[in-house]
């Protein structure tokens, strides 16, 4: 299954998926599917895709997560 995620999804946000769980049991239809999202960082970049990912932070808006 391949699943599109909204832009800017953080890390530990469960998102539901009507109808496309599990079988229920004794009834009709199916339950529905929970994905927790779980964000992984590379840890061995390029210097070039250290100077992309540098200049992408130059370019967009981050709040401070510790205020």
């Amino acid at each position: 299954m391949l699943l599109t995620l909204p832009p800017a999804t953080q890390s530990g946000r469960t998102i539901r998926l009507k109808g496309q769980g599990m079988p229920r049991f004794k009834g009709e239809g199916t339950g529905d599917l929970y994905v927790r999202v779980r964000v992984v960082l590379p840890t061995d970049l390029s210097d070039e895709a250290k100077k992309a990912a540098k200049r992408f932070l130059d370019l967009v808006d981050q709040p401070d997560p510790r205020s």
